[in-house]
């Protein structure tokens, strides 16, 4: 939802589009149910990563990505991939495993320990769950005061 903001000054016309930061990020309102369903499993995967050990927080942050995809609507899930979209998610698979398994050789095997333990803590997993739980929960709103502007 945009709007256009137009004034003449000294004999021009300017006009200026604004844009809401829903239509900048491509945020489209969630239903409900999706919203639901995405906190249960954000949820669970972020209790995985902060309260088991370090097996458990990584199949937990594989959960909390999956989650993302909860979001999307049918419509976005079913359309078919363009070429150009195609290319570049291989090209970015490629270099993210070229990068897993190649920098066992040049990075010392403590070296993300640090890091690690940092998103792990209690502290970020809980303003992690905080700021993504506050993200989606406006999306749902969004729809809802769009639902009610349509009536």
């Amino acid at each position: 939802m945009n709007f256009v903001h137009a004034r003449q000054s000294r004999g021009k016309l300017d006009v200026r589009i604004y844009y809401t930061l829903e239509s900048l990020m491509g945020l489209k309102p969630i239903s409900g149910k999706q919203f639901v369903r995405w906190f249960i499993v954000f949820t669970i995967g972020l209790v995985l990563v902060g309260s088991l050990g370090a097996d458990a927080s990584s199949i937990g942050w594989g959960i909390v990505g999956v989650s993302g995809f909860m979001l999307a609507t049918p419509q976005e899930r079913s359309r078919p991939l363009r070429p150009n979209e195609l290319y570049w998610i291989f090209i970015g698979l490629i270099l993210f495993v070229a990068l897993a398994l190649f920098s066992t050789y040049w990075l010392p095997r403590d070296w993300g320990d640090p890091y690690v333990e940092f998103m792990r803590s209690s502290a970020f997993v809980a303003s992690f769950w905080v700021l993504g739980t506050w993200l989606s929960y406006r999306r749902y709103k969004m729809g809802k005061k769009n639902d009610v502007e349509a009536t």
